[in-house]
């Protein structure tokens, strides 16, 4: 009987000693993750107000560039800086392989969606290109209708036909809209 309630009393020990060590880091962590919020947001804004006082946008604008240069590399700092107390706080309760594999996960899930995103209107426009060369619908010069506009055909490609109107346009049209649309040819 002594046994088992020594036993108890060393497992209870253990387990106290797992659950307070844990809490610890638990809260270390958080005040970790506190702490590097903090410190990015200040950062971001003293970044942002330097190359404010700099005057980055104004500048580049000069130059053409119209793009908000500085509130991106603002924000840019902040967001390196709140992963970075991710990370930090993730290695000290342990988790950091888990914290790869879960990142490294999103990047590859990311790249396969946005290749998929990217060849959806490839695919049919390179489909649609291959049927009209095969079948020389159009050739270049010939005058056509297309949804109300006409003009010439300019240019034909694997992806799309290049069509200059009346008025001086030049429509770019995707080849699988012209599969699908009803397109008038005028004799030449």
């Amino acid at each position: 009987m002594a046994n088992t309630s020594e036993l108890l009393a060393r497992m209870a020990a253990y387990v106290n000693d797992i659950l307070t060590g844990l809490l610890s880091k638990l809260i270390i962590a958080l005040i970790m993750l506190l702490t590097g919020f903090i410190a990015g947001r200040l950062v971001g804004r003293i970044v942002g107000r330097l190359l404010h006082e700099i005057e980055v946008d104004r500048t580049l604008e000069k130059r053409g560039w119209t793009m908000p240069i500085e509130e991106s590399a603002a924000t840019l700092v902040s967001y390196l800086i709140y992963f970075g107390a991710i990370l930090v706080a993730i290695n000290h309760i342990g988790l950091t392989q888990v914290f790869l594999y879960m990142i490294t996960g999103g990047a590859v899930l990311l790249v396969v969606v946005g290749t998929l995103l990217g060849i959806k209107d490839f695919i049919p426009n390179f489909i649609a290109g291959i049927f009209m060369y095969r079948k020389q619908m159009y050739r270049v010069g010939q005058s056509v209708i297309i949804k109300n506009v006409e003009g010439n055909v300019r240019q034909i490609n694997i992806i799309e036909t290049q069509i200059d109107t009346k008025e001086g346009d030049r429509i770019f049209i995707p080849n699988s809209l012209l599969i699908k649309s009803q397109v008038v040819v005028k004799k030449l």
